[in-house]
């Protein structure tokens, strides 16, 4: 069983972390713990808000256990990962790991009934009434904990503690009984949450004394909505020794999977035998190292209508559910476009997605898709397939602007940067990417440092194939808007090449497995393939590290203008005015 647990032998820390923990204290005098409840479980945030716990297990050893790495290996990774902590009540000393409707004691990995309506968005779990917290208290407590074991480790030179981000869990909300998890997280979910907060463990002065005042150097961004059970910012030291310094460099440079391993296997080794002044930036390290499987997901859709924020669909353009022709069950979606000579507007069939990043932010993305099997490449027209766009207010262009765009020009896939301002500005194109079959699944990946300098990322994987990997570049406009994530067919080729090259004036693509979130293993997503409607499945994805090419096919230096567009005529779908003017 991994058990993310860690021992210190110096707690004075705990003067600084837990103040408002009515159960757990700290005398100063002997430097032990204080544990009105022993063998005490409790969540580190307020119930449901994260899936950190908490327990005192003896006079000088506190464990803090992340749920979804405890759950790792007996449930799968799509429920693990949607582990929170649950407590009846802040005092109780009965928190467990609830995943849809069972809460899991950490202990002996016993189960217990959670009632439903608590992990159904219910507002105030506390309400519940004092014989369902006995029996929580009851399982929790039959056994005395069992104690870890410990082997002491070498500690490298100290490491300034940097901006780590924490991973907010994503809370489904249901559109069937909770009762039934594998319908509601496998299949169907709504994620309710938006973009991950960011909590700082920057915020940190060195040294502290054992007698300082003040809570762990722990900010939360969002602390209007829910403040950490730790407290807010104060003073900590600024420097951590130890294994944490490889482990906080690991999960800031998003690289979960390792990162997982090597916390599973240290922080149930680790016995840190460190100066007190350390210790309060050392545990503000672990508490947020002890989360690498929490939902880095913001959002996942399996090609059903739920979750999204808005369609945009432009003249004759639809967007359907489809249970016939999917990736991952249960359906697709299924996007058309009609091209009509009578119609001088543009050609959106997508839905959408809003707040996905802004400059300065990093992020994966990825899609899988599908084009119709009688799908006619023609004369290097375009057809876009995913774009992030914004609406620029006061730019002096269009309502709408796109700045990175994925799609088709001919056969072969292109992508493009956009830089400088959301008006005047530089595209950087690649072209020379491989070529797309018709009638067949497709998946992309992107990855990227959102930068308006030399010092972003952009990369690209096809079918698992590294296909773009620039570094050190600009990779999005100098503004300060929030993005959209459109998914979906822009027939742009009919509207900027003013008509339509060929003699197909349908166009369809499916879509599949969508997702944002925050690294590559959040959004590379699968189903075990499925029907293509003709039967013939192929759907080959995931990454395998292929190097690739290294920025093939970019063109510099091509300058992007957006100018006003002329006024397009409305139809009877266009009842999204803020989206109906779009240059994207």
């Amino acid at each position: 069983m991994a058990r993310s647990t860690f021992f210190v032998k110096f707690l004075s820390l705990l003067a600084f972390a837990i103040p408002v923990f009515s159960q757990i204290g700290y005398n100063e005098n002997s430097n032990t713990l204080l544990c009105s409840k022993p063998g005490g479980v409790y969540c580190v945030h307020r119930s449901l808000a994260g899936s950190t716990t908490i327990s005192c297990v003896g006079p000088t050893t506190a464990e803090i256990r992340s749920c979804s790495i405890e759950l790792s290996d007996i449930l799968p990774k799509e429920l693990a990962e949607l582990a929170v902590c649950y407590e009846s009540d802040p005092t109780a000393g009965d928190a467990v790991c609830a995943v849809n409707g069972t809460g899991f004691t950490l202990s002996h990995r016993t189960t217990i009934a959670v009632p439903e309506t608590i992990l159904c968005d219910s507002p105030s779990p506390e309400k519940y009434s004092s014989p369902y917290q006995g029996i929580l208290h009851q399982e929790i407590n039959s056994k005395p904990p069992a104690q870890p074991r410990f082997t002491p480790i070498p500690l490298p030179p100290p490491v300034t503690l940097g901006d780590v981000p924490a991973r907010e869990t994503v809370h489904a909300e249901p559109v069937v009984p909770c009762s039934d998890p594998w319908y509601q997280i496998l299949g169907r979910a709504r994620v309710s949450h938006g973009l991950l907060p960011v909590y700082l463990a920057s915020s940190v002065t060195a040294p502290v004394s054992a007698a300082s005042t003040g809570f762990l150097g722990y900010n939360n961004a969002q602390a209007s909505s829910g403040s950490s059970r730790l407290g807010a910012s104060a003073s900590a030291a600024d420097e951590v020794q130890g294994d944490i310094q490889g482990l906080t460099r690991l999960q800031a440079r998003n690289q979960p999977t390792e990162s997982k391993e090597r916390l599973k296997h240290h922080l149930t080794t680790a016995t840190m035998h460190l100066p007190q002044n350390l210790l309060p930036a050392c545990i503000a390290s672990l508490l947020l190292l002890a989360r690498p499987t929490q939902a880095g997901v913001a959002f996942k859709n399996l090609g059903t209508n739920t979750g999204w924020d808005g369609t945009n669909e432009e003249n004759k353009g639809t967007v359907e559910v489809d249970t016939k022709i999917f990736y991952s069950e249960p359906s697709s979606l299924k996007m058309t476009q009609v091209f009509d000579a009578d119609y001088d507007g543009r050609y959106h069939s997508e839905v959408y997605k809003e707040n996905v990043y802004k400059l300065g932010d990093s992020g994966a993305y990825g899609f899988r898709f599908r084009l119709d099997e009688s799908w006619e490449f023609a004369d290097g027209q375009s057809y876009n397939l995913a774009q992030f766009i914004a609406n620029f207010k006061g730019s002096g262009c269009d309502d709408y602007v796109p700045t990175t765009m994925v799609g088709l020009k001919g056969s072969r896939l292109y992508t493009r940067l956009k830089t400088g301002g959301a008006c005047d500005a530089d595209l950087k194109g690649f072209d020379d990417l491989p070529e797309v079959t018709a009638g067949e699944w497709h998946q992309v990946i992107l990855q990227a440092d959102w930068r308006n300098d030399d010092t972003g990322s952009y990369v690209v994987w096809y079918d698992g194939r590294k296909v773009v990997d620039e570094q050190n570049l600009a990779t999005t406009v100098d503004e300060d808007e929030a993005l959209q994530f459109r998914v979906g067919l822009y027939a742009n080729g009919w509207h900027d090449d003013d008509g339509m090259k060929g003699s197909q004036g349908t166009r369809t693509v499916w879509y599949d497995d969508i997702a944002v979130g925050s690294t590559l293993q959040d959004v590379n997503t699968g189903g075990s393939g499925g029907s293509n409607g003709s039967g013939s499945s192929n759907g080959s994805g995931g990454s395998n590290g292929s190097s690739g090419s290294n920025g093939s096919g970019g063109s510099n230096g091509r300058k992007g203008t957006c100018t006003r567009r002329r006024k397009q005529r409305r139809s009877n779908k266009a009842k999204r005015p803020r989206n109906r003017r779009s240059s994207g």
